[in-house]
């Protein structure tokens, strides 16, 4: 059994809330894919950070959507949309191509352009699940610690599903089949 501190716990309840008043979702819903070893959390703890503070700054590098910037999305869909967003990241750990740069969507620079996985309504505009899209043409640039895409922000939908799988499927199997749905002028 793995015995917490009480100071610790103390910490992560108060930052859970603020999360949770901030971005709909609560930090021990999903810290396991922000802060998996709460290494982040310590760190802050020990500096004397807030943790309003901390999950801010989680949330701002991992592109959770601020309850003040939802603007027409519903408590749910915020919430729905910053827990798909959280879930993305353990992607980067299994496809090291893939890289967060801040908006809550994950980005792989290939020969075609830059595709683009993000959390992302279905059809229907009522369920969430992922998307991929690509922008042909355009490339990850990096400058210092941020990344940012350069040459074309127009983003095409190739693909989605409700889960992950789904989205990478679309990515891979527009990896084998380069310029597949392109649109003809």
């Amino acid at each position: 059994m793995v015995s917490v501190s009480p100071g610790k716990a103390d910490y992560m309840k108060a930052a859970s809330v603020s999360m949770e008043r901030l971005y709909g979702v609560r930090l021990s819903e999903i810290h396991q894919d922000l802060d998996p070893k709460l290494v982040r959390m310590d760190a802050a703890r020990g500096a004397g950070e807030t943790p309003e503070a901390y999950v801010g700054v989680l949330a701002t590098q991992y592109g959770l959507l601020a309850r003040s910037a939802a603007q027409g999305l519903t408590d749910a869909d915020l919430r729905s949309r910053n827990l798909r967003a959280a879930a993305l990241l353990p992607v980067m750990l299994e496809h090291p191509e893939w890289q967060a740069i801040g908006d809550g969507a994950l980005y792989a620079s290939r020969d075609e352009g830059v595709f683009k996985m993000a959390p992302d309504l279905d059809n229907t505009g009522k369920v969430w699940g992922f998307s991929m899209s690509i922008s042909i043409g355009a490339e990850l640039v990096h400058n210092g610690d941020r990344a940012a895409v350069e040459g074309g922000t127009d983003f095409e939908r190739i693909g989605g599903g409700l889960d992950i799988s789904g989205a990478l499927k679309a990515y891979e199997n527009r990896l084998q089949n380069p310029g597949l749905g392109r649109r003809m002028n």
